[in-house]
């Protein structure tokens, strides 16, 4: 979904917000696959296991994951624009599901799976629960590093936590806020 702008005035300053609000009932709303080996297939408008509801991004690995991997999208097609300047923050919602089908292993074992949000070098971070539902809110980060970047990712980086061939992830209900001065 193409982001909304609203400048908000704070102390003084002028801060603009674009927001990204996911809809993965017809499509992957731009996301793709980010630093993956192998092959992430996403199929859209999934119901994920306990949700009974429709309408998340479903992502599954082929292959062992030997660095960080995820899925990513452009800021030009999240926010409608082309960069983020620096000094800005972000905060992000969203409802997570990691599975391991036929309860095999495929998240690093049975403990929580650190999950991170980036936006222009800042991350945010945390530990989702495996096998439910799990609300994530995030933010806000600490200010921007740089002006470089060109997408948001959401990936898993942990040697504990990489994803294993078969892992299976849903997302759904994304709200990206992104704050610039």
């Amino acid at each position: 979904m193409l982001g909304l702008s609203n400048s908000l005035i704070s102390n003084g300053l002028n801060i603009r917000r674009y927001t990204y609000t996911s809809d993965f009932t017809s499509g992957a709303d731009n996301w793709e696959a980010f630093s993956v080996q192998g092959t992430l297939t996403l199929a859209t408008n999934q119901t994920a296991p306990g949700s009974g509801e429709a309408g998340w991004l479903k992502g599954t690995f082929d292959t062992n994951q030997d660095n960080q991997s995820g899925i990513k999208i452009s800021i030009q097609n999240a926010f409608g624009i082309s960069r983020i300047f620096p000094g800005g923050y972000h905060e992000v919602t969203a409802k997570i599901y990691l599975d391991s089908p036929g309860d095999n292993d495929y998240w690093g074992g049975a403990d929580d799976v650190a999950t991170y949000f980036l936006a222009n070098g800042q991350g945010i971070s945390s530990n989702v629960t495996q096998e439910q539902v799990f609300s994530y809110s995030g933010g806000p980060s600490n200010n921007f590093l740089t002006d470089t970047t060109s997408d948001i990712s959401l990936y898993w980086i942990g040697a504990g936590d990489r994803p294993a061939a078969g892992a299976v992830f849903y997302i759904k209900d994304i709200v990206w806020n992104i704050y610039t001065f």
